[in-house]
């Protein structure tokens, strides 16, 4: 028994021992269990309900119910729970998109495809386009990533032009000027 609570926790394992419903529902085999990682940055109180979809696309989600937090962490930052849904095309090990309804004000920010995002020093960056001639990196502070493209929260502004694609191309520029040049004596 203290294996499975450590595993699955108290919850599923005493799901196991009562054969409660929980239990019936997934040895039906109409049911799947979930694990879900979500980030520590989203308010997680009083949530009951998802919607997972396993195409990435919102208006083919199904609902997964709450079951409980999970005693160990995913390989990402955040908390991870488990979730119960009907649903007979999941596989193991099948990774889903998950909408986690918020409870507080909505939060503004800009999505950007995932070309426009450049790496430099272990960390992601934009160019923003200035003017014809002139663009200006700018570090990516915070994400949320779904479906190739990063949602990044109040960073930017109304107007501001993204470079979606050749960043890569500003940024070995950005580079290469500051390489010194060699005298040819």
């Amino acid at each position: 028994t203290s294996s499975a609570q450590q595993q699955w926790g108290s919850r599923l394992t005493k799901a196991i021992i009562d054969h409660d419903t929980i239990y019936t529902k997934l040895a039906s085999g109409n049911y799947d269990l979930l694990l879900i990682a979500i980030p520590s940055s989203t308010r997680f109180d009083l949530l009951k309900t998802i919607d997972i979809s396993i195409d990435g696309l919102q208006s083919h989600a199904t609902s997964a119910d709450f079951v409980s937090k999970s005693p160990f962490n995913a390989q990402i930052a955040g908390q991870s729970y488990f979730f119960i849904s009907q649903s007979d095309r999941l596989m193991k090990g099948a990774r889903v998109t998950a909408w986690v309804p918020s409870h507080d004000q909505s939060i503004k920010g800009v999505w950007i495809p995932e070309s426009a995002i450049i790496w430099y020093n272990t960390k992601p960056w934009v160019y923003l386009q200035l003017d014809a001639q002139h663009y200006l990196r700018r570090p990516i502070q915070q994400h949320h990533q779904m479906n190739h493209h990063w949602f990044v929260p109040d960073q930017f502004s109304t107007g501001d032009r993204i470079v979606v694609s050749g960043g890569a191309m500003l940024l070995s520029e950005e580079l290469r000027s500051q390489i010194p040049e060699e005298d040819d004596d």
